[in-house]
């Protein structure tokens, strides 16, 4: 009331108060109706709320719904106060009190404007986020998240010119106002946008360059379904062209962005999430429902395609019904040969039509003249010829697959004589595709036809080399090739020539017809197994980034030999050599998939050398997926190893140790490295000597013993001059981390600049280490945007790598730098997602960071709940023997309650999302 109080200022005040309840007298509000007396002066009594208070909680509640996909209730929320965010409070009044609350009423403008934004662009409404980054934009020319959502609304609205006019003023504005370029983000998003062409992106598969025909109205039918969000089914029998159609479909859908899912192939239902994730770009993720919804959640109308569902409907079906509850705007096409059960649009593909004598010719008689022109025949469409192509299509019941094989024997045949060739088949018999494929088989010679009933016994493209493998012994590697081609030209088999290596398939139909017919002969599983022998890499312990490529090209064969081994068709013991040397792969690309594979041949393997090694991969995928049940699978395996491979007991050990020292066994992780550095000194291996040596460093690091830096520095000793370069550096990203942690910091910030050289490099799990450190250390030094920017890195590695074990800490770093540059908000959002990477962990002190994190966000707010939480972090840290890191360490509290693990987190969790105004 007063910059400069008078003397008397008690009993103004109290003139003050009495006029104010006079006032408020002839509307029934005097007394203490609205201003109560306490015991430290006065309040707003009861049941009273502000305005401003108000705002805040139904801007809190937008956030929480936004947050968990609702994108639409999130809108209404943050529109609902669009009239009262808009203008200056108390516009009449220039008192200096005001200064304070305009300032925050400037950031609730702000954040309501953001979120009004964010919302319309995931609820495909991108003139309302068009109109609100440009308010924000007016407000603060560098606002580079504003002009990324201006970026995205343009684009989303088909203005792609006018998506890279907006990145060019955001490049401009950043470099006037704050000599910067835009962030990598930005840039993404840019060159992501050029990428895309028509400003639709998205994962497809290229569309055949053959004709189609007859579908005309059964595509219009599904782009007019396509315009509002949906769920279309096209069900058929197997051959009828339902994949062409959907292909042709999401070709030609062009209000977003488009993905294909392959489902025909999967082994198993439970993988169904984990391969969607992988179509839309989140490989590798521990909640791929989560990373899904992340991916697709910005683009709006996105269309996703589902193809060949049959065999996994459950899990399909499942996941659908999740989609479409958190993305209102997605579209969704699904394939299947069975209908189907759920809320749907349906629509049957039939075969395509033939008419009677009296019309022209059909599409299915045109379908035939084009495969057979495309194959370098000639088919006369003449009136003489025209009663004999209406009987083949009505032989062929206007099927295209079937059709496809009369091509194939039409460019050497007169139609005639190809009717002639077919006396089982009438007009409207069953099983019209086995009995041309039957006759596609007869046609062609005997190493032709090893050639394309081998290819049927694997599941998907395929490379050349692996061709050859199934059948080695039979057809030499030279006709191998020329069968090929034979059979490609024949519209036999397909050939995807997108890659390096092209790569053979058949139909999945003709596949499943040709499978009924064989029996799988045991060689070829054989020759598959010795061809993948030459792929899969030969030392176990590389780096995958040399021959990721490699293994992704024959990703089909490998589940080809692992599911017949599992089934006992093939030589149980090659495949788990195989699933052995592609564990690194697997941990950086389908953790799932690996894991899956690893279980299934195990399931019936015998003891033996090669099942350790095995045992020892299902081990250490385990461990990255931070499961506790990988614990004895390691064991195991360094107990059945310990004498012919010393080298990988040793690595299991040091697995081993860090699961348990997750779970708070410090005596047997302290046990289980320490052998593991006697292994490492009997094999002799820099490397592994190095990594146990850490190890144990790691064990005290845990637990702030500054020792660790001890056997830091042993580690490194231990790595001679031929140690690569990448190596030593990944060795040093971890000691640098353990270096921080027990508070060594010129240790660590020595030891992380000379491994700084692993950041130019792919994603891997030392990249995550790295990053996360330094932005640690750049926390502690005060360098809060570069803490921001590594925290961020490594949180992105983390994500894309499936490193569950690395979410806790980092997150936390990453809001206490937003705490630290005053974004409350940014700070919250960040550690609600700390809360929830600690309480999906399976080690409970894991929480303990959370919590503190958490307290430090609310300190100010509501120090009795920030001790509390602090307390239950102190109780968590003390039953594992875990002191938090030395620069994130809060003041220890006084005695009081301390809350179990899951109370302590759901109080953190509903003080941040409700409770607390920041």
């Amino acid at each position: 009331m007063w910059i400069d109080p008078p003397a008397t200022w008690p009993s103004a005040l109290r003139g003050a108060i009495a006029a104010l309840r006079a006032a408020l007298d002839p509307i029934g509000l005097g007394g203490s109706n609205v201003i109560t007396t306490t015991t430290m002066g006065w309040a707003l009594a009861g049941g009273v709320s502000t305005d401003l208070r108000d705002a805040e909680s139904a801007l809190a509640r937008a956030d929480t719904e936004f947050s968990a996909g609702s994108f639409s209730p999130a809108l209404d929320l943050a529109e609902s106060l669009r009239e009262f965010l808009t203008g200056e409070l108390l516009v009449d009044d220039d008192a200096e009190w005001l200064a304070g609350l305009r300032e925050q009423h400037r950031r609730d403008v702000d954040r309501c404007r953001h979120l009004i934004a964010s919302a319309a662009l995931a609820s495909a409404r991108p003139d309302i986020a068009l109109e609100q980054a440009d308010a924000l934009l007016a407000a603060s020319p560098v606002d580079e998240t504003a002009h990324r959502m201006r970026i995205r609304a343009l684009r989303a609205r088909g203005d792609r010119a006018g998506a890279i006019e907006a990145f060019e003023k955001c490049r401009s504005a950043l470099a006037e106002n704050l000599g910067v370029d835009p962030s990598p983000e930005t840039a993404n998003l840019y060159l992501e946008m050029l990428q895309s062409g028509s400003g639709t992106s998205g994962t497809l598969p290229p569309l055949p360059t053959d004709g189609f025909f007859g579908r005309t109205a059964e595509l219009s039918i599904i782009l007019a379904e396509l315009e509002r969000p949906c769920a279309i089914e096209l069900s058929g029998r197997g051959g009828v062209g339902k994949t062409r159609l959907a292909l042709h479909a999401a070709h030609t859908y062009a209000q977003g962005d488009r993905y294909w899912a392959a489902l025909g192939d999967i082994p198993a239902g439970e993988l169904v999430p984990d391969v969607v994730a992988e179509a839309v770009g989140a490989q590798n993720v521990t909640s791929p429902l989560k990373a899904i919804v992340e991916k697709l959640a910005p683009l709006g109308p996105a269309l996703l395609v589902l193809d060949g569902c049959e065999a996994v409907a459950d899990e399909m079906l499942d996941l659908v019904t999740d989609l479409r509850e958190t993305l209102p705007q997605l579209r969704i096409l699904i394939t299947t040969r069975l209908p189907l059960s759920g809320n749907r649009v349906r629509m049957p593909v039939n075969a395509l039509e033939i008419p009677g004598p009296a019309r022209g010719h059909s599409p299915a008689v045109l379908l035939l003249a084009d495969r057979v022109a495309a194959r370098g025949g000639h088919l006369s469409m003449d009136l003489r010829n025209k009663a004999a192509l209406d009987e083949l299509a009505t032989r062929c019941e206007g099927v295209p697959l079937a059709l496809e094989l009369a091509a194939a024997q039409l460019a050497g045949m007169a139609v005639v004589d190809l009717l002639d060739e077919l006396p089982g088949v009438t007009a409207g018999s069953t099983g019209v595709l086995e009995v041309m494929l039957d006759q596609a088989r007869e046609a062609l010679d005997g190493e032709e036809r090893v050639v394309f009933e081998r290819l049927s016994l694997v599941d998907g493209p395929v490379p050349r080399a692996l061709v050859r493998g199934l059948v080695r012994g039979v057809v030499s590697p030279a006709r191998t090739t020329r069968h090929l081609g034979t059979l490609s030209d024949s519209g036999l088999i397909t050939v995807a020539r997108d890659g390096a290596r092209w790569r053979y398939s058949l139909d999945d139909e003709l596949r499943r017809l040709i499978r009924q017919r064989i029996v799988a002969p045991r060689d070829a599983y054989d020759g598959l197994a010795e061809a993948l022998d030459h792929i899969a890499p030969k030392d176990a312990t590389a780096s995958p980034t040399s021959y990721r490529d490699a293994i992704d090209d024959a990703s089909d064969g490998f589940r080809t030999l692992f599911a017949a081994s599992a089934r006992g068709e093939a030589d149980l013991t090659r495949a788990l050599d195989l699933a052995y040397r592609l564990h690194r792969y697997w941990t950086l690309t389908r953790m799932a998939e690996g894991r899956y594979w690893l279980r299934q041949l195990l399931a019936g393997a015998p003891l033996g050398l090669t099942t350790a090694h095995a045992r020892f991969a299902a081990g250490y995928l385990g461990y990255w997926a931070a499961d506790p049940t990988a614990l004895p699978l390691l064991r195991k395996a360094a107990t059945e190893l310990e004498v012919d491979a010393p080298d990988v007991a040793a690595r299991a050990l040091i697995y081993a140790a860090g699961l348990a020292d997750d779970l708070d066994l410090a005596d047997d992780a302290s046990r289980d490295v320490l052998r593991a550095v006697e292994l490492a000194r009997i094999v002799g291996s820099e490397g592994l000597m190095a990594a146990a040596t850490t190890g144990v460093g790691a064990v005290l690091a845990e637990r702030g013993d500054p020792r660790a830096v001890d056997y830091c520095v042993e580690a490194l000793a231990a790595l001679g001059p031929d140690t690569p370069a990448e190596q030593r550096q990944a060795v040093l990203a971890n000691c640098s981390r353990l270096a921080w942690q027990v508070g060594d910091l010129a240790t660590a910030r020595r030891w992380a600049t000379e491994a700084m050289p692993l950041l130019d490099g792919p994603p891997r799990i030392a990249v995550s280490q790295l990053s996360s450190t330094l932005a640690a250390l750049d926390l502690a030094d005060g360098a809060i945007d570069a803490a921001l920017h590594h925290a961020q890195r490594a949180i992105a590695v983390a994500r894309e790598l499936d490193l569950d074990r690395e979410l806790p800490l980092v997150l936390a770093i990453c809001a206490r730098a937003h705490l630290a540059r005053g974004e409350h908000d940014e700070a919250r959002v960040t550690a609600l997602a700390c809360l929830d990477s600690a309480d999906a962990s399976a080690t409970p002190w894991t929480s303990a960071i959370a919590l503190e994190t958490c307290a430090a966000i609310i300190a100010e707010s509501d120090p009795a709940a920030a001790e509390t939480l602090t307390r239950s972090a102190s109780e968590l840290r003390l039953a594992g023997s875990r002191p938090a890191p030395v620069t994130l360490r809060l003041n220890t509290p006084p005695p009081g309650v301390a809350l179990p693990r899951d109370e302590a987190s759901a109080l953190a969790c509903n003080l941040l999302e409700h409770g607390v105004h920041i």
